[in-house]
C-alpha cells in the first residue's frame, strides 16, 4: 500500500485538509512526496494502518452527521 492509497482510502485531499483543518495545497503535495513521516506518527491510527481494509473515509469535523 503506498500513500495515494492512503489519501484516496481516506476520502482524497479535500476530506482530508477538511477534517485535519491544513490547507488543501498542503494536502494535495502530499500525493507527489508522501505523506511526512512526522504526520504518520502523530496520527498512526489513520495514516499507518496494517491494510487498506482497515481505512475508513473521514468525516470533517464540522460537517453535520447524514
Amino acid at each position: 500500500m503506498n500513500d495515494n492509497e492512503i489519501i484516496e482510502r481516506l476520502g482524497g485531499v479535500s476530506a482530508i485538509s477538511s477534517y485535519f483543518g491544513m490547507d488543501y495545497q498542503r494536502v494535495f503535495n502530499w500525493k507527489k512526496r508522501g505523506i511526512p513521516k512526522a504526520i504518520k506518527v502523530d496520527y498512526p491510527d489513520i495514516f499507518m494502518p496494517q491494510s487498506l481494509e482497515e481505512i475508513t473515509p473521514l468525516q470533517a469535523h464540522n460537517q453535520e452527521p447524514a
